[in-house]
């Protein structure tokens, strides 16, 4: 039981789980959103191609207002963004289903990535200080949070959608109930203390920089995994429904379990992590994510059943659990890259892949095939294990 002791000491700390609520709470919308995208598509008459242009949006909204992340986190405080971000986050996903048109859809998802960047990088930034803080491990439990709220909301929002029960409104719910987590973790949240600093030190280096350092080599391969992994996560979780619905023609109820399974073990390997990262390593933990990333996706698209599909999403789920808490975590410690920064960085990139990635595999699987445009998450699968073997983390 090595493996989860650590859940004890996270569930134990009240800041902790006060920010673990901001990851649940980001997965839960993320994932009632992602399991309704068949319903926007059949609701607007969209092919794979339109429903990828529409989808572009999003990450426009999250590249506007990435750069601008450490700022607000350094002028507010990651306490204040972390509170609010949870509200905005809860307010503006209410918008894309309930837009008339795919205007006031693509207007509403471009608002959403905006607030996901800020919160993404705030209550990350809350974590590291945290970890630093108590010289606890928690950024891969937090992270595993948002799996759990992936996995729940896919799954309520697929048996809702089952029941006919109207989407829109599913998604007012969410957002009254996200607020009120917000106000419930205010309290906590806001009791973090920053960073201790002993008084023999001056200003450290992150402290005299008033602009974010470039992509050195310190971080650079760091990114370039981070983009393999985030486009494989964004990929699944926007197109996993997608898939299930129209290649494995699964029953209407069905239709979410593959990204239920897909989080569900997502989940698991995250709350795993903060125990299995110090006996395993971090590079063979990344290494192992990318094999099974690439059998799982293997098997959903060589065998599209029901079944098989649903067990393939849960392995790819599984091994990409491991890279965003890894790398997050690697990102807040490169020296010089304090304040946020490192975060940012990471977050831009990452981002960019998340929501990017769905986009590309949307126009693919328009000229092609989606089992043909999964393909190329094999593909990213092979570069992330080969440069989990070199890069350097800190």
């Amino acid at each position: 039981m090595k493996l989860f002791r650590h859940l004890s000491i996270f569930i134990r700390h009240k800041q902790s789980v006060a920010v673990g609520s901001a990851f649940l709470l980001l997965g839960i919308m993320f994932g009632s959103w992602a399991t309704f995208i068949p319903y926007i598509k059949d609701k607007f008459q969209l092919d794979d191609g339109d429903l990828g242009l529409m989808l572009l949006f999003f990450p426009i909204g999250a590249t506007l207002f990435n750069p601008v992340s450490a700022f607000v986190i350094k002028k507010f405080g990651m306490k204040s963004t972390t509170f609010w971000g949870m509200i905005a986050v809860s307010v503006v996903y209410v918008l894309p289903v309930n837009s008339p048109s795919v205007a006031l859809v693509s207007t509403g998802l471009c608002l959403t990535g905006m607030a996901i960047a800020v919160l993404n990088v705030a209550m990350n930034t809350c974590t590291s200080v945290i970890e630093q803080n108590e010289g606890i491990n928690t950024m891969s439990t937090s992270h595993g949070l948002f799996s759990v709220g992936l996995m729940s909301g896919s799954l309520i929002a697929s048996l809702s959608y089952g029941q006919g029960f109207d989407p829109g409104m599913h998604m007012l719910v969410l957002a009254v109930m996200g607020v009120g987590l917000a106000f419930w973790a205010r309290k906590a949240i806001f009791s973090i203390p920053q960073v201790e600093r002993k008084k023999s030190e001056g200003p450290t280096q992150d402290d005299k920089e008033q602009k974010p350092p470039g992509i050195g080599k310190e971080i650079f391969w760091m990114v370039v995994l981070s983009v393999c992994s985030n486009f494989t996560e964004g990929t699944m979780a926007d197109w996993t429904a997608v898939y299930m619905k129209e290649i494995v023609q699964t029953n209407a109820y069905f239709i979410g379990w593959g990204l239920a399974a897909y989080s569900m073990c997502m989940a698991l390997g995250r709350l795993m992590g903060d125990g299995m990262v110090p006996l395993l390593g971090a590079r063979n933990v990344l290494l192992m994510g990318a094999g099974m990333v690439f059998f799982g996706l293997g098997l959903s698209i060589l065998f599209p059943t029901t079944v098989i599909s649903i067990v393939g999403f849960a392995l790819v789920g599984y091994g990409v659990s491991f890279s965003s808490p890894i790398l997050y975590g690697s990102a807040a410690r490169i020296p010089g890259y304090g304040n946020g920064k490192g975060l940012a960085i990471l977050n831009s990139f990452g981002m960019i892949g998340f929501l990017v990635g769905p986009v590309i595999i949307g126009f693919l699987s328009r000229a092609y095939d989606l089992r043909l445009a999964f393909c190329l998450i094999l593909l990213l699968a092979t570069i992330w294990g080969t440069l989990a073997r070199n890069v350097k983390l800190y």
